[in-house]
């Protein structure tokens, strides 16, 4: 979802458009900023692995809020699980 042209990274353009999909909104700074403090080769790109621990610092940090916020996106029925049918729907709404 996040890597819109399939090459395996997430350039910083990506990321902020689809946190938006999501209903985070991020400014440029702070997409520059979360790119920033997981990129561990330098190359300016998020791969798989600084994904998940992007993912792992939004959950820890100040963004949390934020990220529960967005899994309610996806938690249609409140139940604390994201079913297929339910990210489905969602990634179906976002084209």
């Amino acid at each position: 979802m996040f890597d819109k042209n399939g090459d395996g990274f997430i350039t910083k353009q990506e990321l902020k458009e689809s946190l938006k999909n999501i209903r985070i909104s991020v400014t440029e700074a702070e997409v520059e900023e979360m790119v920033m403090k997981v990129d561990s080769n330098g190359d300016g790109l998020i791969d798989f692995e600084e994904f998940k621990i992007l993912c792992r610092n939004m959950a820890a940090g100040g963004e949390g809020d934020e990220l529960r916020d967005a899994f309610e996106v996806f938690d249609r029925d409140r139940d604390g699980m994201i079913t297929v049918e339910e990210l489905g729907s969602v990634l179906s709404s976002l084209g």
